[in-house]
């Protein structure tokens, strides 16, 4: 089987960070890459007044995204998707037994 892993390189800032990844994540990283190089943009605009350096706002972007990610954590329960499943599986069952029988 083939190495599916694949090392790219992602811009953070002025540094590059060597990372060995799947190949089909490849487009999901680089789109994060891109989106924290935004934030950081972003508050170095709202805050060009202040001694900010690198490190303050690389804090800044983790804090936003991971509260935005346990926000979207708590509404995600997958307990009645994992129900409806089993009870379609159960229909599921019980037609292909009665065409058995038939």
């Amino acid at each position: 089987m083939a190495d599916d892993k694949l090392t790219i390189k992602v811009k953070i800032i002025d540094r590059f960070y060597p990372i060995r990844i799947n190949r089909d994540e490849e487009e999901l990283i680089r789109k994060a890459s891109d989106k924290i190089n935004e934030t950081v943009s972003q508050y170095r605009a709202a805050y060009s007044d202040k001694d900010n350096d690198n490190q303050d706002f690389l804090s800044m972007v983790c804090i936003n995204y991971v509260t935005k990610f346990l926000k979207n954590e708590d509404k995600f329960d997958d307990s009645k998707i994992i129900e409806d499943l089993k009870l379609i599986e159960t229909k599921l069952s019980d037609i292909t037994e009665k065409e058995d029988v038939l």
